[in-house]
């Protein structure tokens, strides 16, 4: 295995009482749950369920997730889309240190990304069918006044220096576009636009000097992702990618970038892209599992973990780590059912918010503690 994993303890008890395992499927007759998934070594690892309280305070559909900078609080952000459709978003705080969710934080509609500025003390929501950005106090745990961005605004970043959010996705005509806002006076600035098609994916460069914009292909159009100096607001040539890009992370030291491509058949297995920052040059795409969705590059710079869908399409979800030095993909480590949001903590502790197996929405913590070698 490229990336060594080991194991840094042997988790906490996040249950009042012991699920049952049914010939490898997991039979749980609570309510929300939280999955430690312990890594031990090269091989695949059991997710061990363990409950953490009401499923009911967690909300439906979870959608991304963030660790605050100090470790101690993961915000998850929930959409709450169900038969009766679209409600109002959550955002759950949830203890590192316990595993226990505390009260949901109601946010726009169909909230899709989150962010936390340096300092720990404001999330930021997109709120993709309310066209908003919601500004929310860790300290208080209440929404602000939402920032107004326009509807299919859904995709986050924030400035190293924590002074602007930038939000992305497409203007009226359906262009790719990313807004400014800052966060000082939580006012929208003009849009940026970066591309024919709508913006898939966004991310920034550690010394803050440019944002990455991936755009998936439309009818005429190839996928691509595209640099743009926020000095100037002005895109540089865009760099060719494999189809479908849903996901980009820069590594700490600024050299490359990862996209992460669920390619035009997503029953087939997806790939990551490294792109050299100081040529634009894209390598190899590296093939990891079914339907990647998520990414993030560990503090140390030496592995890149990606979050796929589906092991394969009868398999959980995985997370691949692929090693930075070589671009190699290790051994997936399991992750739990449908994993789509993913946060990595300073200290290496890896989370993924999981389907729960109780029904469509309902949604678990998968947490593992890494190293990387």
């Amino acid at each position: 295995m490229s990336a060594d994993l080991r194991s840094a303890s042997l988790g906490r008890t996040w249950c009042r009482r012991r699920p049952a395992y049914i010939a490898g499927a997991l039979v749980i007759t609570g309510v929300l749950i939280a999955a430690v998934l312990l890594v031990a070594g090269p091989k695949q690892s059991p997710v061990r369920y363990k409950m953490a309280a009401d499923f009911a305070s967690a909300g439906f559909w979870p959608q991304a997730l963030v660790v605050a900078p100090d470790g101690k609080t993961l915000y998850a952000v929930n959409a709450n889309n169900n038969s009766n459709g679209v409600m109002p978003g959550t955002v759950v705080p949830i203890s590192t240190a316990t595993g226990v969710p505390g009260r949901p934080i109601t946010v726009g509609e169909d909230p899709w990304a989150i962010v936390i500025t340096p300092d720990g003390k404001t999330l930021y929501v997109a709120n993709c069918s309310s066209g908003t950005v919601t500004p929310v106090s860790t300290a208080t745990g209440s929404a602000g006044s939402p920032v107004p961005v326009g509807k299919g605004n859904c995709i986050l970043a924030i400035a190293p220096d924590g002074a602007t959010v930038y939000v992305a996705g497409q203007d009226s005509s359906e262009h790719g576009t990313v807004t400014p806002i800052s966060t000082v006076t939580s006012t929208a600035g003009k849009p940026i636009p970066v591309g024919s098609a709508p913006a898939d994916a966004l991310a920034i460069s550690p010394d803050g000097r440019t944002l990455y914009v991936a755009s998936q292909s439309l009818s005429g159009y190839a996928s691509t992702v595209t640099p743009v100096s926020i000095a100037t607001g002005l895109p540089g040539k865009t760099i060719r990618v494999p189809d479908a890009p849903v996901a980009l992370a820069v590594t700490p030291e600024g050299k490359t970038l990862y996209v992460a491509s669920q390619g035009e058949n997503t029953s087939a297995d997806g790939t990551v892209t490294p792109i050299n920052l100081a040529t634009g040059t894209p390598g190899p795409p590296i093939t990891v599992g079914v339907e990647p969705v998520a990414l993030a590059v560990a503090p140390d710079d030496k592995t890149v973990y990606v979050e796929n869908l589906y092991g394969d399409m009868t398999q959980p979800g995985t997370i691949t780590p692929i090693r930075t030095s070589t671009g190699v993909a290790g051994t997936p480590i399991l992750a739990g059912w449908e994993p789509r949001a993913l946060a990595l903590s300073p200290g290496m502790t890896i989370y993924a918010g999981i389907s729960a197996g109780l029904g469509p929405g309902y949604w678990a913590v998968s947490e593992a503690s890494l190293t990387s070698s």
